[in-house]
Formats: C-alpha cells, structure tokens, sequence
C-alpha cells in the first residue's frame, strides 16, 4: 500500500510518470500475491492516472474491469465508482452514466465523507446538464411544456453551486465564495417570489 501512496503523492504533485511507475509496480506485486483490494487499489490509481491525462476511454475501460475484480466488496470499488462518475462527465457530458454511478455510491451506503464531497459535486454537474438539456428542448419547441418556474429558479442556482464546488475543489477559493453567494442570491430570491 505504501507504493500507492507513494503513487498518489507524485500525481498530487504533478508527476505522473513517477505515478504511473509507482503503481504499475504495486499492480505487479498485487498480481503475484493475488490480493482483491491492491489489484483494485492500484487499478483504480491507474484509471484516475489516465484519467489526469486526458485518456478517457482508458480510464473508463480500467474502471469497469476494476469493479468487475471487486465485485460486492463495496469497501474496494467505492473509489472506482466515484471516478467512473468523473469519467462519464467528461466523455461529452453523459449525465445518465454520471448519476449512475452516483446511485450505485449511494446504494454502498458507507458514508466515505472524503468521496461523498466530490461525489456530490458530480451528482450536481449532472443535474444541470439534464435541467440544460431539457431546457433546450422546451425552449427549441420540441417538446410541449415549458420549465416551471420553480424548475428555472433550481437551475439558476444549482449552476453557481456547481461551479463554486469546481472552484473550490481547484483551491481557486475565492471565485469560489463568489459563485456561491450568487447561487444563495438566485435562491432566496426564487424562494420569496
């Protein structure tokens, strides 16, 4: 486990190829010792590594192999669900595929508050593209009804939430509170009308 920590460490700073070293050889010793939880620890650092690099279909490819090794054992695949979350955003922005795996985090019901932070963000991000989504479908008059109020108003403010937890996450804290006090404006502003 110290390799995958070493592993992270170095993608933490920046150095993925140092990373990429670390976990490849964590994998390795995983794989002679045929233990679930490093196979899919250094999998999944693997998949979140090519995830960094902007190899999506990798990553998404690794992730799914890794869930498949871990099977029910929710305490190792908790990590890969959340970065299959991750994945499904930034393949074009496939919100279905995002809340899936916000869903099957959820059903672990574990609690791992260090992922339900980010996992929440990525339930959120998802929520607006749907709400974008079917807002330019009302809005193109494909479709028959309109946004309620209500609806707009939500999206309105589920937007700045989600970028301020963007924001946030990348240490740019004070667009951050920025954002954030404009999605409490456009709530309570919505809530007293």
């Amino acid at each position: 486990m110290t390799l995958s920590k070493l592993g992270r460490v170095r993608a933490a700073c920046g150095d993925l190829v140092g990373a990429r070293r670390h976990q490849e050889e964590m994998l390795g010793i995983a794989g002679e010792l045929d233990t679930v939880l490093w196979l899919v620890e250094a999998r999944t650092n693997l998949a979140e590594l090519r995830l960094l690099e902007g190899d999506l279909d990798g990553a998404a490819a690794l992730l799914a192999q890794t869930i498949e090794i871990g099977g029910d054992a929710a305490l190792f695949v908790v990590h890969a669900v959340r970065l299959e979350g991750e994945v499904a955003l930034r393949r074009g922005g496939q919100a279905d595929a995002a809340l899936a795996a916000v869903r099957r985090f959820d059903h672990m019901g574990l609690g791992y508050r260090v992922f339900s932070l980010d996992v929440r963000r990525i339930k959120a991000e998802a929520l607006v593209l749907e709400e974008t989504r079917r807002a330019r479908r009302c809005c193109s008059g494909r479709a028959r009804t309109t946004p309620s109020r209500w609806a707009r108003a939500r999206l309105a403010g589920v937007r700045p939430l989600a970028l301020a937890d963007l924001l946030a996450q990348r240490a740019e804290l004070a667009d951050a509170r920025r954002e954030a006090s404009t999605a409490r404006e456009l709530l309570e502003r919505s809530a007293a009308s």
